[in-house]
């Protein structure tokens, strides 16, 4: 009896530390963002009547270069949501890897942040140079 109850002590408490997630960047918020950063690049793009807003920034809020994507949650499934955020944020990554010839692009999430009925992505732009 003793035994099972240690097991199940011990499922419980890895379970609740693979859920519990921390904030890396609790100072990345819309809010925040809005006031103390200028953005470099703004696009409001309708993805088959789903608006999603691509927003970048340069130094803001300790992230060097910093690309953040809303949308609405409301009125779309959970699949149109992220393939549509999906597609854009891959498409701005084409556009600069277009544009750029000297430096290849890709990103890394920093945060989801889900507040009223918007959802918001914040990514990390890297870069660095192409082999030629």
């Amino acid at each position: 009896m003793k035994k099972t109850f240690m097991i199940a002590a011990l499922l419980l408490t890895f379970g609740a530390c693979a859920t519990t997630k921390t904030n890396s960047y609790p100072q990345l918020t819309r809010a925040n963002v809005q006031k103390e950063c200028s953005p470099v690049n703004f696009w409001n793009v309708p993805v088959l009547g789903y608006p999603v807003v691509v927003v970048r920034f340069n130094n803001c809020l300790k992230v060097k270069d910093l690309l953040i994507l809303t949308s609405l949650d409301d009125g779309f499934t959970k699949e149109i949501r992220d393939s549509s955020r999906k597609l854009l944020m891959n498409h701005y990554l084409n556009y600069l890897n277009d544009t750029d010839s000297d430096r290849s692009w890709s990103t890394k999430e920093l945060k989801e942040d889900k507040e009223e009925e918007l959802t918001t992505l914040f990514y990390l732009l890297e870069s660095q140079a192409k082999n030629k």
